[in-house]
């Protein structure tokens, strides 16, 4: 039985990344190993006592700009339920909205402290795997570092290790953005970061030959048509000529991906809308609570903390508190917006009468999914509709891992590639 890439590219003292940095959430593959942090980054510099209490599982304090401090994830997006992150949000929505997002400070904070999080997590799972090999990324560091209290008898074995890292960008983002966040990742970085069971010194050297990226659009497809090391896929699990054209529909939380993939497997149709993506959707239940219940303190961005909690909200009618169910009326929005969708891509792809497949992918495109697949077998039963959540490395994947996991399996393509194998 042929070895796993986890385990292949640990022997060849490879730890190969990739990142989708979604909207959303930041989804990461470290050999082989998913993770996923909510993409929120706020700043506490000289406030730091303020999150003393909330150490517990999902606390990320970043110290990865010298002299300042950054919740990220989990903590930062609870921490927007509060009034006076919420007026700050507020005043970065509409460059978080825009791909200048890729080019500012919060981005690389979130990217790097994430690969940081992921790299200390990948190193607790190796260590409990009675595997027989290990990465650990304190003694790594200590080494990358040439620190004093390194443990030189560990010299030998991490001389040598390469990180490659992959991060996949909007197909519309990728020329122009590419560039700048190349130059965020290909460094030597060296920062710490206090997670709820200690703090961690994070050393790690990023060369500019093995950084790469991919569109999204095209990481999933190229996910779905190879194996594990990003080889096309043959038999029954192949993209046959047969079933394309295809449309890959790449549902996010900030846009819907819509990518219209020629026999020969090239984009030749791309947009990336917004009018049917979760944030308008949460927007536009935002919008609801105020004007019907005079809720002015749920936003567009707390939502899914709201609804992580349970999704009932309290407010004022005739001075007596009554509740609404947040969920019932998101879920509502759903199906009207996914309606809407369906009519649009009727509407620019002719009706869907020459795609043959449909491949749909990204968190809010699993939300679609259903609704999308029993519209197509009442409606247009010629074609095949697929979602990315098939098998990597032995366990299903979920379709918000499909641009990281296809990414990760062109970055695995690429890293045999160079080395020979």
């Amino acid at each position: 039985m042929e070895k796993k890439n986890t385990d292949r590219n640990l022997e060849n003292k490879n730890i190969v990344i990739s990142v989708d940095p979604g909207f959303d959430s930041t989804k990461i593959v470290i050999n082989g190993e998913m993770f996923c942090i909510p993409y929120n980054v706020v700043d506490i510099t000289g406030k730091e006592k303020d999150a003393i209490g909330a150490k517990k599982a999902g606390y990320i304090l970043s110290h990865y700009i010298d002299g300042k401090s950054f919740l990220v994830g989990d903590e930062a997006r609870k921490r927007m339920m509060e009034e006076d992150a919420r007026i700050n949000q507020a005043s970065k929505q509409t460059m978080e909205s825009s791909f200048e997002k890729f080019t500012t400070d919060d981005f690389e904070v979130n990217i790097m402290t994430c690969i940081g999080v992921a790299l200390v997590r990948y190193s607790e799972m190796l260590r409990s795997s009675n595997k027989g090999m290990t990465f650990d990324i304190q003694q790594y560091s200590l080494f990358a570092a040439k620190s004093d209290e390194r443990n030189k008898a560990y010299d030998s074995y991490y001389e040598g290790f390469n990180f490659w890292v992959g991060v996949a960008l909007p197909h519309d983002a990728v020329e122009d953005v590419w560039s700048t966040v190349k130059k965020k990742i290909a460094q030597f970085h060296n920062f710490s970061i206090e997670l709820a069971d200690g703090t961690y010194d994070i050393c790690i050297d990023i060369k500019r030959n093995h950084c790469a990226t991919q569109s999204q659009a095209r990481a999933a497809f190229l996910g779905l048509l190879s194996d594990d090391n990003g080889i096309p896929l043959d038999g029954p699990e192949a993209m046959e000529e047969k079933n394309i054209p295809a449309l890959l529909i790449d549902g996010g939380y900030r846009t819907v991906g819509m990518f219209k993939i020629s026999r020969d497997g090239a984009v030749v149709q791309a947009e990336s809308n917004t009018t049917y993506a979760m944030f308008n959707i949460n927007t536009d239940v935002e919008e609801t609570l105020v004007k019907n219940y005079g809720i002015d303190h749920v936003k567009e961005y707390n939502i899914e903390e709201w609804i992580k909690e349970g999704g009932v909200v309290n407010y004022l009618k005739n001075d007596r508190s009554e509740q609404v169910d947040l969920t019932k009326i998101r879920d509502e929005k759903i199906k009207e917006v996914c309606d809407n969708l369906i009519a649009y891509l009727n509407q620019k792809y002719n009706n869907l009468l020459d795609i043959k497949t449909i491949i749909i992918t990204g968190g809010t495109g699993k939300v679609y999914f259903d609704q999308i697949s029993k519209y197509i077998k009442e409606y247009r039963n010629s074609i095949s509709v697929r979602i990315t959540d098939y098998e990597f490395e032995g366990k299903e994947i979920s379709p918000a891992f499909g641009v990281a996991t296809g990414l990760y399996k062109v970055l695995n393509y690429l890293v045999r590639e160079a080395q020979g194998e």
